[in-house]
């Protein structure tokens, strides 16, 4: 992280590794950042030379060389990002060819695949569309968009073993990288993607390829576009079936009505309250340091206890600031005019001077 900070400075000009003994050739920011850790921090890299260091501190002599210098770095061509993520992708498809029409990809079959929840009322649809078909389902009440996004993946399944003869490759594009990892997952599976798996198998003991392959949503892709539309359809579509529900689907079901539930209660309860504010905007408490966060958060919900909190729960028997003796109540806004801690200038630390203050005082009492 300090390499990257302090040596990979933002802005799109070329810079030059400055490493002893490394080669002169420029890189953009990212690539001189993977420069810096393939070549000169990784773990094993750092633990070589904090050990040549050791031997060179004892003794003056290491039987460890010093680094040798790269050799002269042929450059980079111009697509050599896209070359560099097809190089390490298991399976890749490039969604800009894809829109294209690249020769190469005419005969592989596309299925594009989505779910879609408007409302938790009508529940979730799916959709998919290829060449072959096009299809749209409700999956009724309690279904999620993550239902969905799996049935949809299922249904194209399904109807790919109905089109047996008329594909031999095959790749089915989604926008839920959830969907997808779930079905390669090697946990427990759902019984939806238990059926995927079977499905899968199926097409494969046919001799047929099957690709999963993300894609990123509503930026231009037609067959995604049209998928999302269909998707929607479903969601909305009149007849919705009364399907079983699976224990994963009922427990995600559970957690979002439970905390739609919560943020409705939180609403309802925070009407003119002094820490509505926070509802509507948290970042009204900043990340600061837990001393400063505590402060801001005690004086922003008025549970501050200062003079007029304690008070109001029966602990002080006068709201206003035993303090500075001005006869105003104390909260957070006399802080900031309270003579007692005028030698402060940010508010949590007149918050926790007037504290302490009336923590002495309070002993005294006693």
């Amino acid at each position: 992280m300090h390499a990257c900070e302090a040596h990979c400075p933002l802005g799109s000009e070329e810079i030059q590794c400055l490493w002893e003994r490394c080669d002169a050739m420029k890189r953009k920011r990212f690539s001189l950042m993977t420069h810096l850790y393939d070549r000169h921090c990784n773990a094993d890299v750092l633990r070589m030379m904090a050990v040549r260091r050791r031997q060179l501190s004892q003794s003056g002599r290491s039987e460890i060389p010093p680094p040798q210098p790269p050799p002269p770095h042929p450059g980079y061509a111009p697509n050599a990002a896209f070359h560099a993520i097809k190089r390490h992708a298991l399976e890749f498809v490039n969604p800009k060819e894809m829109m294209k029409g690249g020769h190469h990809f005419q005969h592989i079959l596309h299925l594009y695949t989505d779910g879609s929840l408007i409302s938790r009322e009508q529940g979730a649809g799916a959709g998919v569309t290829c060449c072959l078909f096009s299809l749209y389902r409700s999956l009724g009440y309690g279904a999620t968009s993550f239902d969905g996004e799996i049935i949809a993946i299922s249904e194209s399944l399904r109807n790919l073993l109905c089109h047996i003869n008329k594909f031999k490759n095959a790749v089915t594009l989604s926008d839920s990288k959830a969907a997808i990892l779930s079905i390669v997952s090697k946990h427990t599976p759902s019984p939806q993607t238990a059926e995927i798996t079977k499905m899968l198998s199926q097409l494969i003991s046919l001799n047929k390829r099957i690709v999963f392959q993300w894609i990123p949503s509503h930026c231009g892709i037609l067959g995604n576009e049209n998928v999302d539309a269909l998707a929607k359809k479903g969601s909305t579509a009149t007849y919705r079936p009364v399907s079983k529900s699976t224990y994963y689907s009922v427990k995600r079901f559970i957690k979002s009505t439970y905390l739609d539930f919560n943020k409705q209660n939180l609403i309802t309860k925070s009407q003119e309250k002094k820490w509505n504010s926070l509802h509507h905007n948290p970042q009204l408490i900043p990340n600061l340091p837990r001393k400063s966060s505590v402060a801001a958060f005690r004086l922003a919900t008025g549970h501050d206890c200062l003079a007029k909190h304690l008070h109001r729960i029966g602990i002080y028997q006068s709201p206003n600031c035993p303090l500075c003796n001005s006869n105003q109540e104390m909260d957070s806004e006399h802080l900031k005019i309270c003579a007692s801690v005028a030698g402060h200038d940010n508010i949590c630390e007149k918050y926790w001077s007037a504290r302490g203050q009336m923590t002495l005082l309070s002993n005294a009492w006693h």
